[in-house]
């Protein structure tokens, strides 16, 4: 039996992106045990990635604190692998520490970035299941995603992720487009008879208070992944900003306008997702680490609501 290792800790958009290793290991490898590695926070999501054979998570939230906090989050990966034999570790982090949490684990072959940055403007999908083969060569190729075993919920909601952009590493608040827009466009869609829904996390709660007054139904902070999944897969359409919601969104092959500013569609989303953007000089300027000074996301108060309610007709019938 051939074992493989996937370490992919977080986050949610991340470990989607990276679900392109597993169909890409079983076509290299049927027979394969698939093993993945993950932080506690995305578990329930890696879970649902047909043809992973087994989870191991671990509390990564020591990854985000001092030098003691980093060592423990370590030695509880070496602990959870200890004895185990693979005869390849595939590490899907550009940040070579990453490493470290494998680094007592025999494996016959290792195979990760080398510490390089992911290319900007390559899709990270595919940059992820290149590193099955470890081979990196001009063919441009579209690489399946892991199925889901989420059943989804039907439902005629448009929904809207007004929050997110923020996991245990980073708060990426330059990603998010503007929560008055998110209203605005609220507005102009419960005026045109449609049902609408916000979604997120617990850590989104602050966004959901924007939005009293007006009949919305808000799922913030009460849905589970696999909940989320199945909410998102039966929605009618979804908007959002580069989060998790948007890759929820297009891994659940629902219609999906997203809006992108500091980072680059390119690299974030597959070519059939549609999205708005400003296309400033300045846009994108997030080099896959840390973004450009910026005091004003001006990239992304450049997409209007007005401008969203038109793309979403192109895709879903609003009139």
């Amino acid at each position: 039996m051939f074992k493989i290792l996937i370490v992919k800790l977080g986050a949610i958009g991340d470990a989607i992106m990276a679900s392109t290793i597993v169909p890409e290991a079983r076509r290299i490898h049927p027979n394969a045990h698939i093993t993945w590695l993950c932080g506690t926070e995305i578990v329930d999501l890696v879970n649902t990635f047909k043809g992973v054979d087994d989870v191991v998570s671990i509390d990564n939230r020591g990854l985000a604190g001092g030098k003691l906090d980093k060592a423990k989050t370590v030695l509880s990966a070496w602990q959870k692998l200890k004895g185990e034999r693979f005869d390849l570790i595939i590490t899907a982090h550009s940040d070579s520490r990453y490493l470290l949490l494998t680094k007592f684990v025999s494996a016959n072959e290792r195979r990760s970035f080398g510490g390089r940055a992911l290319i900007p403007g390559r899709y990270h999908a595919t940059e992820y299941a290149r590193l099955v083969s470890g081979m990196d060569d001009s063919i441009e190729m579209e690489f399946p995603f892991a199925e889901s075993n989420i059943v989804a919920t039907p439902s005629d909601m448009i929904l809207l992720a007004p929050g997110g952009a923020k996991n245990i590493m980073m708060s990426s608040s330059l990603r998010r487009w503007n929560i008055e827009y998110y209203v605005a466009l609220a507005k102009m869609l419960i005026d045109k008879g449609f049902n609408v829904g916000l979604v997120g996390s617990n850590g989104d709660l602050w966004a959901q208070e924007a939005f009293y007054g007006l009949n919305v139904t808000s799922f913030i902070g009460k849905t589970t992944i696999p909940e989320l999944m199945a909410l998102i897969g039966g929605a009618k359409a979804v908007v959002s900003h580069d989060s998790g919601t948007m890759h929820i969104a297009y891994y659940m092959g629902r219609p999906l306008v997203s809006i992108f500013g500091a980072t680059s569609p390119n690299s974030f989303t597959p070519k059939n997702v549609s999205y708005l953007s400003a296309q400033l000089p300045c846009s994108p300027c997030y080099d896959g680490k840390n973004y450009a000074a910026c005091s004003d996301n001006i990239c992304m108060q450049r997409v209007t609501p007005e401008m969203v309610i038109e793309r979403l007709s192109q895709i879903i019938d609003l009139y």
